[in-house]
């Protein structure tokens, strides 16, 4: 009988402790597992993370903890708080952590950042970072957006109707998108590059015609630092050649007889360019990082 028993306790023993292994969560990044362990989340205290101290986390600061990887993030699910902020993070992905309302992940590295389905979200700071674009679309309860200083070529917050606060300078916009109630009721405390425009549709051209490509025209490099050029390969004289504002708004006109472009005084942004000649018109949109 006791031979029968302890068996059966051996057995017990084997496979409460291979459930509680395949319940540790691989942390790759050990200043992230760090910051977890000095944060209480180990409840147990056996050094590692289980699914179940994650899911019982409904606010994390791991602030500040040099972290480059937040590869486990994936786990805490019923975060509502995320406070990464001044890490050397590079990649987030917040797709898992669905309950998420606030989320500070400024002054890292991150190059992309993807909020579509965090959909209980109102806050988002994730300023002084290297993102490229921005999606906000499906955000539809942000109160605050601080996006200052990424290279952000677009932003449309037309469909954020709560929106309080809004600071974007510092990016590569040239337009930013409104709605109607938003355009006559401009928040005097939300902040943009001078040369950056509130509108009610960026990207259009209504008032750029163009009834024709220029196929034998080749505009490089495009995104460009400071100057383009102009290759014509079909011989084609050119009329006019004109910079305009994504809303439309005529910036410069060039001289279409040189092939090289310098656009030094215009800050970086989305610009069009209006090539015309031949009775053909074509735009291009032209981006200076």
């Amino acid at each position: 009988m006791k031979k029968i028993i302890l068996c059966a306790f051996s057995v017990a023993t084997f496979y409460g402790s291979a459930t509680a292994q395949t319940q540790i969560i691989n942390i790759p990044d050990t200043n992230f597992k760090k910051a977890l362990l000095d944060y209480d989340v180990d409840a147990n205290s056996d050094g590692e993370i289980q699914k179940t101290e994650a899911e019982s986390q409904d606010f994390l600061n791991i602030e500040g903890s040099n972290i480059s990887s937040l590869e486990g993030i994936e786990h805490f699910v019923n975060i509502t708080t995320l406070r990464c902020n001044s890490n050397s993070i590079t990649t987030l992905d917040v797709s898992k952590n669905l309950k998420l309302n606030q989320l500070y992940c400024y002054d890292n590295l991150i190059t992309a950042l993807d909020v579509s389905k965090n959909v209980a979200l109102v806050m988002l700071d994730c300023y002084e970072n290297s993102i490229a674009a921005l999606d906000v679309s499906n955000n539809l309860n942000l109160i605050g957006l601080n996006c200052v200083g990424n290279k952000i070529t677009s932003l449309d917050v037309s469909k954020n109707l709560d929106l309080r606060g809004l600071y974007c300078e510092k990016n590569l916009l040239s337009c930013i998108q409104l709605n109607e109630s938003q355009l006559s009721n401009i928040n005097e405390t939300w902040s943009k590059d001078d040369e950056a425009e509130y509108s009610l549709a960026c990207g259009t051209t209504t008032n750029l015609d163009s009834n024709d490509d220029f196929s034998g025209f080749s505009i490089y490099p495009n995104p460009f630092e400071s100057e383009f050029f102009i290759t014509n390969s079909v011989r084609s004289e050119l009329d006019k050649l004109e910079l305009f504002s994504l809303s439309g708004t005529l910036l410069k006109t060039l001289n279409s007889s040189k092939t090289v472009h310098s656009l030094d005084e215009f800050p970086s942004g989305s610009y069009i360019l209006k090539i015309s000649g031949d009775n053909r018109i074509s735009n291009t949109k032209i981006v200076k990082l």
